[in-house]
């Protein structure tokens, strides 16, 4: 698999996290999981994550 260079830069995360906070999509997601009962989320495969 190639990667392109510019997503390599590990400094890419903190960046991208500052461009990219707008989470207005939360509220969806809390609601399936009090729906579901769940108690923990994992975030994955989309940005940089954030703790659930």
């Amino acid at each position: 698999m190639t990667v392109d260079a510019i997503y390599a830069d590990p400094r890419l995360a903190a960046l991208y996290d500052l461009f990219e906070d707008d989470r207005d999509d939360l509220d969806a997601y809390v609601a399936i999981a009090a729906d579901l009962d769940a108690r923990t989320a994992l975030d994955v495969g989309c940005g940089t994550g954030r703790p659930g």
